[in-house]
């Protein structure tokens, strides 16, 4: 910001790439106001330069503001500016794109389709792609569970020799997890650490425990990842210690001594427990050990002693726990509470919950409450209501069928025809009605 004033008050133009730098580094750091101060000026005083630096300032600014609207989670203004640089003849590029694909991706009900779309524009109009975009696709891709479809993005990768790095090997590791591909999960992962260049990060490992702790339920082998961690003398993050109580609460034979030992073991690495820790250990007692006086028990003693605010991850175990214990009252008293604190919001999942209770409890009129009371993924008319995730739409007509009431089912299947759903949502709804 400094260089760039200097450069104004002494009259000289800052370069298209100075300008472009600034507005990213700001975006980056958040400082989104400051970003469109420095665009603002670039608006101003490109005229100045002969063409094509005149073209490529406006070009080269623009592309940084639409990364600056992206990192900071700004879609409508996101949309407007790629529209702007697509309308000007131009294109954004490889890393632009990839940022405005994860900030789509907050609203988007089918991310493959938008991934495949970019992916497409990008080979269309020869932009020269990144290892950033292909990490970005590749994780869009796995998350979907476009499993070739990720092998033909990373043998491309290796065609075009664009260079691999631990997050690609990370995005490869988390889209065989998803479709719970052990023996090629280990493959990529032990392909990852004869890399070149290999420096070990926390991401994969933790991968692999969540896949042992709740894929395959194998405690042996989730704690074998831990103790790589250590090998690796990596720094456990706060998911890591999630998931290994998650290894002590929720594998059979459960282990809760154990399992509140890891919360000695985080203050004696320096960190202090998080309401999802405590997620953990509720959602241990009360869902997996259908224990709800200690679960109730943690739920107050984390606020009472140990000053640790609940969030929406462990309003969300509570609720699990009571619902499925036949509390939903219970529940729904303690939904009350949180819909009051400043800094909790209802999330799809919780909505998800008390549809499916009051689904299994016949009571389908409760169920089209909660599901009436929601709004589409889209619909940014009211921040205020909880949008509806395609599994929300799954839990409806569940509901409805449980009941009988296959009609109402039906018109909610119909809703889905007009939406940009993954197909395994679609499918698994039509199973359900027939």
């Amino acid at each position: 910001m400094i260089e760039f004033y200097k450069m104004l008050d002494e009259g000289l133009l800052p370069t298209p790439e100075l300008v472009s730098q600034a507005i990213r580094n700001l975006g980056k750091i958040k400082e989104l106001d400051k970003a469109k101060e420095i665009y603002n000026h670039a608006l101003d005083f490109h005229q100045k330069w002969k063409s094509p630096i005149r073209e490529n300032t406006l070009h080269y600014a623009r592309n940084s503001m639409l990364v600056a609207y992206s990192v900071n989670h700004n879609l409508e203004c996101a949309n407007q500016m790629y529209q702007e640089i697509v309308d000007s003849g131009r294109y954004p590029d490889a890393n632009a794109i990839a940022d405005y694909m994860i900030c789509e991706g907050e609203r988007d009900t089918d991310e493959a389709s938008t991934a495949f779309k970019f992916y497409n524009e990008i080979k269309k109009r020869n932009i020269r792609a990144t290892t950033y975009f292909y990490n970005v696709l590749i994780s869009k891709l796995g998350k979907a569970r476009k499993y070739d479809a990720v092998w033909e993005i990373f043998e491309e990768m290796k065609r075009l020799k664009i260079q691999r790095n631990v997050v690609t090997y990370g995005a490869l590791i988390a889209a065989c997890v998803r479709v719970k591909s052990e023996e090629k999960a280990l493959s990529v992962f032990k392909e990852m650490e004869s890399s070149e260049r290999y420096q070990p990060r926390i991401g994969p490992f933790n991968t692999m425990m969540q896949f042992y702790t709740w894929d395959l339920r194998n405690r042996e082998k989730a704690l074998q990842f831990f103790e790589e961690i250590r090998k690796h003398k990596l720094s456990p993050s706060e998911h890591t210690y999630k998931l290994l109580i998650d290894v002590y609460a929720t594998i059979e034979p459960y282990d809760m001594q154990l399992a509140l030992s890891v919360f000695d073991l985080m203050k004696q690495n320096g960190m202090e427990p998080q309401p999802t820790h405590y997620a953990s250990l509720i959602y241990g007692y009360g869902v997996c050990q259908r224990n709800i006086p200690n679960a109730l028990q943690t739920f107050t003693s984390m606020q009472e002693f140990h000053n640790v605010r609940p969030d929406e991850n462990t309003y969300q175990a509570l609720f699990d726990a009571l619902i499925v214990n036949n509390r939903i009252s219970e529940a729904e008293e303690y939904y009350d509470v949180m819909i009051t604190q400043k800094d909790v919001k209802s999330t799809p999942y919780i909505e998800n919950l008390f549809i499916k209770g009051y689904g299994q409890l016949g009571k389908w009129e409760r169920a089209e409450i909660v599901f009436n009371n929601m709004i589409d993924l889209n619909d940014t008319s009211n921040s205020n209501r909880v949008p509806r995730e395609p599994s929300t739409y799954e839990e409806m007509v569940k509901a409805y069928v449980i009941s009988g009431q296959i009609e109402k089912a039906r018109e909610v299947a119909s809703i889905l025809e007009h939406k940009d759903f993954p197909e395994i949502v679609k499918n698994n709804i039509a199973n359900l009605l027939h």
